[in-house]
């Protein structure tokens, strides 16, 4: 299988799974409410402070959140290395103009799991929700567009 087939599926998949994970967010964001004071809270804390962050995804991911806080927080981590492993596959393969968009990818997958962070320390700050959404849809784009530039597979002649 050439590098490009073996890319477009990749490609397909990670921006499937960063739209997953926007819906799983926004299940979250209708139906967990979450509480005023947990550990990690902070108030209006734009960046996540790591070791307050910490607190506050195992205090998520621990039990004491909600179980689609807790499947959220857990895909938009994992999507991180996915995201990384994405852009090093392209680079690798020298597909440039797919590595462009996979970086972009991996940027916009970077800065929603930072918001992520910030939207748990200051107890659900509706700007950081939506700043999540619109970076993860912004990375499903990139991801589609990647697979966009790549070349054509070759049609087989019968």
């Amino acid at each position: 299988m050439p590098a490009s087939g073996f890319l477009r599926p990749v490609l397909l998949v990670s921006a499937v799974l960063v739209l997953v994970e926007a819906g799983i967010g926004m299940v979250v964001n209708l139906y967990v409410s979450l509480p005023a004071s947990h550990p990690g809270t902070q108030v209006q804390q734009w960046f996540p402070i790591p070791s307050r962050a910490a607190a506050g995804l195992g205090w998520a991911i621990g039990g004491q959140g909600q179980r689609f806080l807790a499947v959220h927080i857990a895909l938009g981590l994992a999507l991180i290395p996915i995201s990384v492993a994405v852009l090093a596959y392209t680079v690798w393969r020298r597909r440039w103009a797919t590595a462009f968009w996979a970086l972009l990818g991996a940027v916009f997958v970077i800065a929603s799991a930072m918001f992520g962070g910030s939207f748990l320390d200051a107890g659900g700050h509706p700007l950081h929700s939506l700043l999540m959404a619109l970076l993860s849809l912004a990375a499903a784009l990139c991801y589609t567009l990647g697979v966009y530039v790549l070349p054509s597979p070759r049609r087989a002649v019968l």
